[in-house]
């Protein structure tokens, strides 16, 4: 596999992920979450391809805990992780360490969602973290994942 081959899968990751994280801004806010933050990433340069059109290959300067930032409207803080993927099981691998580490940690003292975009057709899950059966080594269905989906802050775990 050619280098080119993966800029363009990089590209097209980028692109999903921020479709992905535009229908969880939607189903958040419908959810009944209030505050909700996109937490963005800061960008350091390696090279640029062509400056005059902005154009550089890029990479993250540091690692975010997650997508989004929310609060229920009693005031609890809401930490959330959107994985958008084409067709297919939502994965442990999909996860990155620190991401597992701070659902886990938020998970704790407050509340953290995963929100599952699956495509082609745009669906979704919702998902309180740690979600039920989900493991290294254990994926999770889009099936499995739209019996667990909350679609109601009621639905929460104390």
């Amino acid at each position: 596999m050619s280098k080119y081959s993966n800029r363009r899968r990089g590209s097209k990751n980028v692109k999903q992920g921020a479709a992905g994280e535009d229908v969880a801004a939607t189903v958040l806010w419908q959810l009944g979450l209030v505050r909700i933050r996109r937490i963005e990433s800061a960008w350091t340069v390696i090279r640029w391809l062509d400056a005059a059109k902005h154009i550089a290959i890029v990479f993250p300067s540091k690692k975010v805990d997650g997508d989004f930032t929310a609060m229920t409207p009693e005031g609890k803080g809401v930490l959330i992780e959107v994985k958008t993927v084409d067709d297919r099981n939502l994965r442990w691998s999909d996860f990155k360490d620190h991401q597992i580490e701070a659902l886990d940690d938020h998970s704790q003292y407050s509340l953290a969602l995963v929100v599952f975009v699956f495509r082609p057709s745009p669906g979704y899950a919702i998902l309180e973290w740690p979600i039920s059966g989900f493991k290294k080594g254990k994926g999770l269905s889009i099936e499995r994942a739209l019996e667990l989906s909350i679609s109601s802050l009621d639905e929460i775990r104390s």
